[in-house]
């Protein structure tokens, strides 16, 4: 701000907490519902949280979030999945340009981490939503 407008007479600012500001302030975890191999070779992977109930619409835009298998090692054999919301819908599912890998032994009960959901995913996973409830929302305070 002072480099474009001086140290003097600044203009009011007013930021809003969009995906550039604090995307990887949010995390959502969810479980594993049901992993379903298919006989076309594609694995489908549901979750209790999908993009409708959990607020993850920003994946129809574009977004790819980052997802991981908080209960398996890091290095553990993975294999290409589709990962599917519990609505039912044809649209929801976390789309990707290369099919997200899990781990092979990724199981019902499983956690998983949708990195860098951000602000908006709390607000619009706040309501219950299609019989489904509202997703519990946690927040952890810096230390010090």
């Amino acid at each position: 701000m002072r480099r474009h407008f001086g140290a003097t007479d600044l203009p009011h600012l007013v930021i809003e907490p969009g995906r550039g500001l604090v995307a990887d302030a949010g995390v959502t975890v969810s479980r594993v519902r049901a992993v379903l191999p298919r006989e076309d070779g594609v694995t489908y992977v549901v979750l209790d949280a999908g993009i409708w109930n959990a607020g993850l619409v920003e994946t129809l835009g574009g977004i790819e979030y980052r997802v991981t298998a908080p209960d398996h090692p890091p290095d553990a054999p993975t294999r290409p999945v589709t990962l599917c919301g519990p609505t039912c819908d044809s649209l929801d599912r976390l789309i990707a340009r290369e099919p997200y890998r899990l781990p092979r032994a990724l199981t019902d009960g499983d956690r998983m981490a949708i990195w860098s959901t951000g602000a908006y995913a709390t607000t619009l996973a706040s309501v219950d939503f299609n019989g489904l409830p509202a997703l519990a929302l946690h927040t952890l305070a810096p230390a010090g």
